[in-house]
């Protein structure tokens, strides 16, 4: 799949919800920007944090993160 054509079918977003005390309006302008490029459905809620691992590994807790997956089913 050609990433420079990737349309998505569907996002799915999960911003942390410290984001969005600290960014306050400019947080829903984030999930806009988003939308203006994936031009799909967007899904998703703010979460409390998230658990993702490290470049050298390891897990551990991180905050203020926003993760995105765009998604197309493979033809």
């Amino acid at each position: 799949m050609d990433k420079e054509n990737f349309e998505p079918e569907i996002g799915l977003l999960f911003p942390c919800c410290s984001r969005k005390q600290v960014l306050g309006e400019y947080a829903i302008e984030e999930i806009q920007a988003i939308y203006k490029v994936a031009k799909a459905p967007l899904i998703g809620f703010f979460a409390y944090g998230e658990i993702g691992a490290y470049p050298n590994g390891g897990n551990a807790f991180h905050n203020e993160t926003f993760v995105t997956a765009l998604l197309k089913e493979r033809k």
